[in-house]
């Protein structure tokens, strides 16, 4: 989808793609955020209108960073409380919008159209996979328990047959 990025709007949409895969937000969290919520150096962003209205931090990293910035720049005169996602207007990106992103892009890059929480399982997903605990994609996730984080983290065979010849109790046995 990222290479799929063209035309005016490439450097919102590539920030948009990354900003989703990196950090999990909801696609309604996404169209929330305002340009003071994120700190482009650090990549601390907060997420002030979580499920439930709850507050969390959420990450962005270097890739990430590098496109926000990047699509920043392409925005002058910008306050902190303007739209972080925003459309050719000025106005804050809705569902639809962002909905419409991903279908031209998808188009363009001849892929299935993934759904926006397509994105957040992704994250939560690949965050297992290179390592992270379970209790921290939760919190990055925004989750009430880990039971919800478990639901989204279903695991394909090949990552539970890895698990299982990393940690298995059997061939730690001696003898």
């Amino acid at each position: 989808l990222i290479a799929a990025c063209r035309g005016k709007n490439a450097r919102r949409d590539e920030a948009i793609f990354r900003f989703l895969t990196d950090t999990g937000v909801r696609a309604s969290e996404l169209c929330a955020l305002r340009v003071g919520d994120v700190d482009t150096i650090s990549g601390k962003t907060i997420v002030r209108h979580g499920k439930g209205d709850k507050m969390r931090s959420v990450r962005i990293a270097k890739k990430a960073r590098r496109a926000l910035r990047a699509y920043l720049a392409s925005r002058p005169n910008l306050d902190m409380g303007d739209p972080l996602f925003a459309t050719d207007e000025g106005e804050e990106l809705k569902f639809n919008g962002l909905v419409s992103i991903v279908r031209r892009s998808a188009q363009r890059a001849k892929v299935p159209m993934p759904g926006l929480h397509d994105f957040r399982r992704t994250f939560a997903v690949e965050s297992l996979r290179a390592g992270m605990g379970i209790l921290d994609v939760s919190e990055f996730l925004g989750h009430s328990s880990l039971a919800v984080t478990q639901r989204y983290c279903k695991l394909v065979d090949d990552d539970l047959q890895q698990a299982h010849a990393k940690f298995s109790p059997g061939d730690k046995l001696k003898g």
